[in-house]
């Protein structure tokens, strides 16, 4: 786990406004929905998942001079998603309040009627990720564990390799809901947002960030 190198500082900012949206008065608004409120859900996992295609354009594309980064095979694997919680913060203390959410955000993809532990909506699973397992434990526990202070806060955390992890593990959740969703034959589509921004469908009406705006890319 490890501080990217050079990371640009209005992508810094860009996160750190979208969830504390007066810590920015220079940059226009971004976030639309209060957390916990209706649509607030989707529009979480809907930022993440572009904030972190754009970050990913970034960094593929940058050639650093770091050690580690420098590696190609450790460079990829430093923002490796996980797909679990990982051992080292299912060692700390405070999981114990967390593995019940956790287990039911894993919960295997079963057909068949919806089960009453299952989340109705997008919204409602991502409501659910962002006002419980991740405002209060995943990024905090992260910090602990690898003893790593930049994941802790909203304005730091994007520059930390750990970052990717923890929001790979969100779209994975959010993943796995939607192909669950989609096993029951619900007759509504369903938006699985683990790909990257490949259609169009985010990007160029995004209300979170346009890459246009941003300055070049930076080399570290």
């Amino acid at each position: 786990m490890s501080q990217i190198p050079n990371f640009p500082q209005d992508l810094l900012d860009q996160h750190h406004k979208w969830h504390e949206p007066l810590s920015h008065p220079e940059l226009p608004p971004s976030r639309l929905h209060k957390a916990g409120e209706r649509d607030s859900g989707t529009e979480f996992l809907t930022f993440h998942r572009d904030f972190m295609a754009q970050v990913m354009a970034w960094y593929n594309t940058t050639a650093f001079t770091t050690d580690p980064f420098d590696q190609p095979a450790a460079k990829a694997s430093l923002v490796a998603p996980w797909t679990v919680v990982p051992p080292e913060i299912r060692a700390l203390d405070e999981w114990a309040r967390w593995k019940d959410d956790a287990a039911r955000l894993d919960s295997a993809i079963t057909p068949g009627p919806t089960r009453p532990s299952d989340f109705e909506s997008r919204d409602s699973l991502g409501i659910f990720i962002e006002t419980n397992i991740h405002n209060q434990f995943l990024h905090a526990a992260a910090a602990d564990a690898y003893g790593e202070e930049l994941v802790r806060s909203p304005h730091t955390s994007p520059g930390s390799t750990l970052f990717y992890k923890i929001h790979g593990l969100v779209q994975h959740w959010a993943s796995i809901w939607a192909r669950r969703y989609a096993m029951r034959g619900s007759p509504s589509p369903v938006f699985d947002p683990s790909p990257p921004i490949a259609r169009g469908d985010f990007a160029p009406r995004s209300p979170v960030y346009n890459p246009n705006n941003r300055p070049g890319r930076a080399r570290g």
